[in-house]
């Protein structure tokens, strides 16, 4: 990805972070290697507000800020991109709890044989879920249900 497109990405996100009333102290961009080689941009932004209007119930308006930004990115760059947006620390901290939550549950499942099913997430959430229990050999997980309320079973081998 060149440094204008890059510039270009960081542009769009700042302006429509601003056009939602917010002022922002700090905006990076990273590139990260996703799965079959294609990249993923990832975007930090920080800001000294509560940006918890921005961020919604379970990070639901936060996944449509993004979708906003990628829609924008694409039409402009024309290249439809892999784009994530987090909004001081949220997405991290959301993901470092689904995972640890995981782990959590996990160890119960292990210790009394019985299943147990999570809360609904996003399919992104449910992903961190597989990632991180996917070296336990002593447990299984499995998505059900329908959108917007799939979610994972931890079940005992």
């Amino acid at each position: 990805m060149t440094e204008e497109a890059k510039n270009q990405i960081l542009d769009i996100t700042k302006d429509l972070f601003e056009r939602f009333g917010f002022t922002y102290s700090n905006c990076d961009l990273e590139i990260l290697s996703g799965d079959e080689d294609k990249e993923i941009v990832f975007v930090k932004l920080e800001s000294d507000e509560d940006c918890s209007l921005l961020l919604g119930r379970h990070g639901e308006k936060l996944r449509a800020f993004e979708q906003e930004v990628r829609l924008i990115s694409a039409k402009k760059l024309s290249e439809k991109l892999n784009i994530l947006v987090d909004i001081n620390n949220y997405r991290k901290d959301r993901n470092d709890l689904v995972a640890e939550l995981a782990k959590t549950t996990a160890q119960k499942v292990i210790a009394t044989q019985k299943a147990e099913v999570l809360f609904p997430m996003s399919a992104y959430e449910r992903r961190i879920v597989h990632l991180a229990l996917a070296s336990l050999s002593d447990i299984i997980t499995e998505s059900i249900g329908d959108e917007p309320k799939r979610r994972v079973v931890i079940k005992p081998v």
